[in-house]
């Protein structure tokens, strides 16, 4: 048996009957229909509730074929395929009338922050010493026009021949090479394997008014990892020590890495007297007596003690510094001479 729905679609198409319709409601639903009520009454009703509504067109509702709105979106999706893929002339002439964006020898094409980079690179090489300012811009435009990464590969922090290089891609090789992992070390010496760990090799120069616990970790060379930029818009430089130990510090307190020298630069200290907190030691030829006295606590470690550092003058009023160890009560049980440093 045809439901309501159904013999309602079937009068609609012309080919139900009314009187059977009548005789359905008054058989399935009689609270909805009395002897009196017309057909249009009655459907009125019914949809009313919810029991019979307006049929959509067969295109709709065939179980067999898709919505209309799916062969609408296949037509357009179709249709969009077959637009036309190459630029109109007169996009093409209005592209040729307006900024030539691609023109990378245009200063305005370029990142502003390179430019800033390359010119000051250029500005302290000795080679451009004599060159005006026009001529050194000109310099780093021609640069930055073949690679606009030119000052990152060669000219980081203004300095010539420091900067960033994409590591060479190794296939791996041996027996675990499906695995990403193998022997990649082939070809390579213990200096470039060691290289691929870390970034450029710097100098703390300036450690002034630094915190003694970052002070406690400059080393000579620190390695520069990246930078990082402050929420106030300030740089600053990642460094680690060989400890792995994460010093973040502006670049301006920086220097590159030369290892002569600073081999030149060392001044070995020798204690001569050790009476502490006073203490004579000879930086070179010169006797330097000083007293030192409490700086600050670098390091607490609770019941296993602490971390100090003092500091004190000597007769001609230079300033030096050195590491200490001391118990929970502070109480200094062992003196790192070999810590002594000028301030």
């Amino acid at each position: 048996m045809k439901s309501l729905q159904d013999n309602y679609n079937l009068i609609k198409e012309g080919k139900g009957s009314k009187e059977l319709f009548l005789k359905q409601v008054r058989r399935e639903f009689p609270q909805y229909i009395s002897n009196v009520n017309t057909f249009n009454q009655v459907t009125a009703n019914l949809k009313t509730r919810g029991i019979i509504s307006e049929t959509l067109s067969s295109d709709l509702t065939s179980k067999n074929t898709e919505p209309n709105w799916f062969n609408i979106f296949k037509e357009n999706i179709n249709e969009a395929k077959a637009t036309e893929k190459k630029v109109t002339k007169e996009v093409k002439d209005l592209e040729e009338k307006n900024f030539d964006y691609k023109d990378t020898a245009n200063a305005d094409n370029l990142i502003g922050a390179e430019i800033l980079t390359g010119f000051y690179a250029e500005m302290k090489d000795p080679k451009n010493l004599e060159k005006t300012v026009e001529e050194v811009r000109a310099i780093v435009i021609k640069n930055l026009s073949k690679d606009t990464l030119y000052y990152v590969k060669d000219g980081q922090f203004g300095v010539k021949g420091l900067g960033y290089t994409e590591a060479e891609q190794k296939e791996a090789k041996g027996k675990y090479k499906a695995s990403g992992y193998g022997d990649i070390t082939e070809g390579t010496t213990k200096e470039e394997r060691e290289s691929d760990k870390f970034g450029a090799e710097v100098v703390v120069r300036n450690t002034v008014d630094l915190p003694p616990h970052i002070i406690k970790r400059i080393e000579v060379p620190m390695k520069h990892l990246g930078e990082y930029e402050g929420d106030d818009g300030s740089i600053f430089a990642d460094l680690k020590n060989s400890k792995g130990e994460p010093v973040r510090i502006y670049y301006s307190r920086l220097d590159t890495y030369d290892r002569e020298a600073l081999k030149e630069e060392e001044v070995k200290v020798e204690i001569t007297t050790k009476k502490w907190p006073y203490v004579e030691f000879k930086d070179g030829e010169t006797l330097h007596k000083v007293e030192f006295e409490y700086g600050d606590m670098i390091d607490d470690h609770g019941n296993e003690g602490q971390d100090q550092y003092w500091v004190g003058e000597d007769e001609n009023g230079q300033e030096f510094e050195l590491d200490v160890y001391a118990d929970y009560q502070g109480n200094v049980q062992d003196v790192h001479y070999d810590t002594i440093t000028r301030v």
